[in-house]
Parts: C-alpha cells; structure tokens; sequence
C-alpha cells in the first residue's frame, strides 16, 4: 500500500500554488513509497519526506533552499505540520528566486553580453542544457509577471514569445541561439510594446540563469547545478 496517498499528494500541490511555485516547475520523485523527494526545478531546492517505520503517521523532514542552507527537521512530524513546513519551505525558495546575486548577476550577464568575443562555438545543446533552458525561460517569465503590471494579452505574448524560444534550442546552436534570445527580448519592446524595464529584467534574468551556457569550455551544465 502507498505511503502517499492522491489526497496528501493534492495538499501537497495546494501548498506550492499558495506560495506561489507553478507546479510544472516542481518534480516529485517516488510519491508512492516510503520516501518523497519534492524539487523546484529552476533553483534546485528540495523538500524530502519519508515515513517513520517505526511510527505510523511521522514523519521525517529535510530541506534545502537554493545552495545555501540545508535544514533538517527531525522526526517526529504529523502529516498536517509536514504540509506546512512544505508550504514554509515554498516560501523561502520564492524568496530566494526573487532576491538577486548582485555579483554572479554581473559576472554572467558579461559572459553572456560578451559571447560573440570568446569563439565561435555553435555546437547544439544537450538534453540536459535544453532541459535547464526551458525551466529558467519559465521561471523568468514567471519573474516578470510578478514585478510587472502586464496586461492579460502581454502575459499571453510574453509566455509565447519564450516557449518559442525554448523550442529553438534543439535545433539551433548555441551561438545562433543566444542571437535568438536576445532578438526575442528587444522584440517585445519594439514590436509588442512591452515597456523597457521588462526586456531589461528578462535581459538580467537571462544573464544570470543562462549566461554560463556561453562561457569558454562549455560542459557549463556542471557549473549552473552546482556539479
């Protein structure tokens, strides 16, 4: 029998819409065992939660934030208190998407600003790297909703104009595809009369989030996720 049942799984869902996570940009791993591993896809944090074998209903909590904090919770949890500390934990993974790294926003957005100066490397994406790109187009996008005051149809545009960019990655290269990027997001002022904070937000966020992918020596996947 399933330790994770379909309604605790459903709290477990309410909790990250109601601290404002998209659930497409969360993945639960083994939710039908022992064990339940919850990550936010763009940041990496994680919520793990497995059974007390010795103790029906308790449970046993560890988390982590971004790269920067793990807590342990200990033993002990009823159910209903492992859903809030999952929509605690939520919160804080808002909070640290949200807060810039003033200095890696600097370094990357020079490596990604300054590409076209370090060679000419067009080689086509991984699987792993097109993965990353369509998770952090999603959470800039995401991002910019939230410290914008967009109207309905520029949301909609803004979400369209990003998913055909993401779908571009797996068949342009690298080089053609950062030309792209950038296109897409001066586009949204010049054609779709999106004001320019926004192509200036989008144009940090990307360098934040993307820009290692256009270093020199490029298994930069390893460098994004902390590898």
């Amino acid at each position: 029998m399933a330790t994770f049942s379909k309604s605790m799984l459903n709290e477990i869902f309410r909790a990250l819409v109601e601290a404002h996570i998209e659930p497409q940009m969360s993945q639960i791993k083994h939710p039908s065992y022992a064990t339940m591993k919850i990550i936010h896809l763009p940041t990496q944090s994680y919520f793990d939660i497995e059974a007390d074998s010795h103790s029906i209903g308790s449970f046993f909590l560890v988390s982590q934030v971004g790269n920067e904090w793990q807590s342990i919770h200990g033993e002990g949890h009823s159910w209903s208190k492992v859903i809030q500390a999952v929509r605690d934990w939520a919160g804080r993974v808002v909070e640290w998407a949200d807060t810039p790294d003033l200095w890696s926003e600097s370094a990357g957005w020079r490596v990604f600003a300054d590409a076209d100066s370090q060679g000419d490397d067009n080689s086509p994406f991984t699987r792993q790297e097109r993965e990353l790109i369509f998770a952090q187009l999603a959470a800039m996008g995401e991002a910019v909703k939230r410290a914008s005051q967009l109207t309905s149809a520029q949301e909609a545009r803004l979400d369209e104009r990003l998913k055909v960019i993401g779908e571009a990655s797996g068949r342009m290269g690298r080089k053609d595809w950062r030309l792209l990027l950038l296109g897409g997001i001066f586009s949204l002022v010049l054609a779709d009369a999106f004001p320019p904070e926004t192509a200036r937000h989008l144009l940090e966020l990307a360098g934040r989030s993307l820009g290692s992918l256009f270093a020199i020596g490029a298994p930069m996947i390893g460098r994004i996720l902390g590898g």
